[in-house]
């Protein structure tokens, strides 16, 4: 603590301070025992929400990144850098520099975004299917005698077969409880496998897998298939749960599956349990939409970025009727008459957000008030792109850009947004991650 001028917040693992005039935060230790940190106060300082939202507004807090190791990262199933934008800042925050060595996503838009962003030595747009096979892995028989170029297809390199950490949100779409057609039976449930096949190819020292909470009631079993055969490549589960992206810095209520895997020649064991723990016990207080967002409800409007979408007369009045009468939900009266003929239980469709408490989980369609509660709080429209990226924990200075400089449409800005897993709470899980590991796995190769 001795480069730090003044230590403000300690809260868990993660320490917030000042110096020359400059918000720090940074992992408190590397070493030693965890248990001392569980006993710390874990809700959120003045110091650390300030912390928090001048990063989203795209204030860098932190000094640069002092020389040290490099951790290299694999983001499958990348979209355009959510996951991996945490990854990396908590990469920063133990001390290290993050490098991406390669990025997959069948979005060839979202792969631009994140090769923009995050500069991936090699992008794949295509199918994890097309990197990596995972059948031989899959059959007892095989799985002693297999080498790790016996998965590899050709669309991954055969110079990336090592990485430090594996990261992947595989498709949760068959997962989903919004899914009425596949749920738990989908295909695309599968490729939660390909995590593992990953792990036997690239051997990371740390695998995070996320997806919908619900994840775990597929037909198939996926996540338990995939966590028994990463034990059994030499694996330890270190965390099997939800966490809620509100208590971790988002401006949003988002519940999400984790999965955490740490080699064990690597882990540590009560390292691995007090992280775990932590994770479970980190509820920092709210942080509303308006603290989010509210320097934005009246910014001029000079691109597609923040202009909120053009509605039509119907939904136009719907929305200024909840702004007129100070409502959040929209009588049935006024719905469109799917809703209105009919008992339904969409009561948040047509909705207001209330500015005071964080956002409801925000999807896809954010920039329509007939899928969710997208109205602004205080002004008759729904979202623009920006404030969603806000509400998901997107900094301003992470540019929704292409590598040619091209930017996507507000559709497909808004469905990279919405897909993505918050950067906030990936940094968190990335941190907890790291510490399970023996602190001389992060100093050498």
């Amino acid at each position: 603590m001795s480069d730090l001028q003044s230590v403000v917040e300690t809260a868990g693992l993660l320490e917030y301070g000042e110096k020359s005039g400059i918000l720090t935060r940074r992992v408190s230790r590397l070493s030693g025992s965890l248990e001392q940190h569980l006993t710390q106060d874990k809700v959120y300082s003045d110091a650390q929400k300030s912390w928090h939202l001048n990063r989203l507004w795209g204030r860098r807090p932190e000094s640069s990144i002092p020389p040290g190791r490099t951790l290299t990262v694999v983001d499958l199933f990348s979209g355009a850098g959510g996951f991996g934008l945490g990854v990396h800042w908590a990469i920063e925050a133990i001390g290290c520099r993050p490098r991406s060595l390669l990025a997959a996503d069948v979005d060839s838009k979202a792969l631009d975004v994140h090769a923009f962003n995050l500069r991936p030595k090699r992008s794949f747009k295509g199918s994890v299917r097309d990197l990596l096979r995972v059948e031989p892995l899959l059959d007892p028989g095989q799985r002693n005698l297999l080498e790790p170029g016996q998965l590899l297809m050709g669309g991954w390199p055969r110079s990336l077969v090592s990485a430090d950490v594996l990261i992947g949100g595989p498709p949760c779409q068959g997962h989903s409880n919004l899914n009425n057609r596949t749920r738990r039976a989908d295909d695309r449930n599968e490729l939660y496998l390909w995590m593992a096949a990953a792990a036997f190819v690239a051997g990371p020292k740390v695998v995070i897998v996320e997806n919908v909470p619900t994840v775990k009631a597929d037909a198939g079993d996926v996540v338990a298939r995939t966590m028994e055969l990463l034990t059994e490549l030499g694996y330890r589960i270190g965390f099997d749960g939800v966490l809620n992206a509100e208590h971790f810095g988002v401006s949003q209520s988002r519940k999400r599956h984790f999965l955490i895997a740490v080699r064990e020649d690597v882990a540590e064991s009560e390292r691995v349990k007090a992280a775990a723990a932590w994770l479970l016990t980190h509820h920092g207080s709210r942080q509303s939409v308006l603290e989010a967002i509210g320097d934005l409800t009246d910014v001029e409007i000079d691109n597609d970025y923040d202009a909120p979408s053009v509605l039509s007369t119907e939904n136009q009045a719907r929305v200024e009727w909840l702004i007129r009468e100070d409502e959040y939900n929209l009588p049935d009266k006024y719905r469109p008459a799917c809703h209105r003929d009919k008992p339904h239980t969409y009561e948040s469709v047509y909705g207001r957000m209330d500015g005071d408490l964080p956002a409801p989980t925000l999807s896809t369609g954010f920039l329509s008030p007939g899928r969710g509660r997208y109205v602004h709080p205080q002004r008759p429209r729904t979202l623009t792109p920006h404030e969603g990226a806000r509400v998901q924990g997107f900094p301003d200075d992470f540019r929704f850009v292409g590598g040619s400089g091209v930017i996507p449409r507000r559709t497909q800005i808004a469905r990279m947004i919405g897909d993505a897993v918050p950067p906030p709470l990936a940094f968190h899980v990335a941190v907890a991650a790291l510490c399970m590991l023996e602190a001389t796995a992060l100093q050498n190769g």
